[in-house]
């Protein structure tokens, strides 16, 4: 909770301890679909970059969404 808020502050130890807990202790055990799988419900999903991407340079660039 509040991550987005904290991180511009440099409040960053949270993320880091889960990033410890939930990805790093598991990453040796798992692939990377079964270990994102486990994290967010689905496998690597490139479309959720590509919507990030698009709104972000939209923004910049004054481009159509």
């Amino acid at each position: 909770p509040g991550l987005e808020e904290n991180i511009p502050f440099g409040h960053t130890l949270p993320l880091l301890q889960w990033l410890r807990q939930c990805i790093h202790q598991k990453g040796r055990f798992y692939t990377s679909n079964e270990l994102c799988a486990t994290v967010t419900g689905e496998p690597l999903n490139t479309a959720h970059f590509m919507q990030y991407a698009k709104e972000k340079y939209a923004a910049i660039y004054e481009l159509p969404s």
